[in-house]
């Protein structure tokens, strides 16, 4: 009779990282007084093209104070529209005071970036890591556009920051 035995690891093939995704805010503040506007109109064109790929893949969100940085605003908004920015992605919102008691139109470009764990290669003898997949996952997840869209939605904190 002839008995054989051996040990393998078990596969873990169900198990997934864990990713954070965080989002990064760009911010421009401009206070667009008649004497200045020509200086805000320049600032925000270099700030537009700055940040391109976080317009093109982000959202964008202006606050505005008065009647002229509405107007402004507006004036963005068409001009984002033209460069291929889809409306969803853009919200203009009034506020009643001057943003930090001196700004009258604030542009924020917010971008959600994917953080993933260190994967380390599997090596001969490491019996129950649940690393199996991880190389894949992350390279799967950091190559997502809009990784926000797949989470649930419901339990992100959406609100601006406390300084607009």
């Amino acid at each position: 009779m002839l008995f054989l035995t051996a040990c393998a690891d078990r596969a873990d093939v169900t198990s997934g990282i864990n990713v954070d995704i965080v989002p990064i805010h760009y911010a421009l503040s401009l206070n667009l007084n008649k004497s200045k506007r020509v200086e805000a109109k320049n600032r925000l064109n270099a700030f537009l093209t700055d940040q391109k790929d976080n317009i093109l893949f982000g959202t964008i969100e202006m606050y505005v104070a008065n009647n002229a940085a509405y107007k402004f605003a507006k004036n963005v908004e068409s001009k984002l529209h033209e460069q291929g920015v889809e409306a969803s992605m853009i919200s203009i919102e009034r506020v009643k005071h001057p943003l930090q008691q001196r700004f009258d139109y604030v542009i924020r470009v917010t971008r959600h970036q994917v953080t993933v764990p260190i994967c380390r290669p599997a090596q001969s003898g490491d019996f129950f890591h649940h690393s199996l997949g991880c190389s894949v996952d992350a390279i799967r997840w950091k190559s997502m556009n809009r990784p926000e869209n797949v989470l649930n939605q419901s339990g992100m904190d959406t609100r601006p920051l406390k300084a607009l």
